[in-house]
């Protein structure tokens, strides 16, 4: 069986990962030393708040807020341009799982069907 390519050698995925997990790293490094960050709680796991969070994970001088309510509301209103890219998202997705269910057989791993 082959397995699929890794999205990063060892080394470089190690240094994604280090800083992906380091929000306050992108605020430092942006050069931002003070005002809002405004994020979707909803999509943050309880690992990523601490970081934005803990006294001792934080910048100082940066301060989180939840604007999930706010973005929620503008998600809302869709303008045709919008609809029209949902509908051909939906087309392209419809596609993707009948191909999926053709695919699925006993004995094929799923990184074939995922192919």
């Amino acid at each position: 069986m082959t397995l699929p390519p890794r999205l990063f050698p060892e080394k470089e995925f190690e240094e994604v990962w280090k800083i992906e997990l380091t929000y306050p790293h992108h605020f430092e490094h942006s050069g931002i030393k003070e005002g809002t960050a405004r994020l979707e709680y909803t999509y943050l796991t309880q690992s990523m708040m601490a970081m934005l969070t803990h006294p001792h994970a934080k910048l100082e001088g940066i301060v989180v807020k939840d604007c999930t309510h706010i973005l929620s509301e503008l998600r809302m209103v869709k303008d045709d341009g919008e609809l029209k890219r949902i509908r051909k998202a939906a087309m392209v997705a419809e596609k993707a799982k009948e191909a999926a269910i053709e695919a699925v057989k006993p004995g094929v791993p799923e990184n074939q069907v995922a192919a």
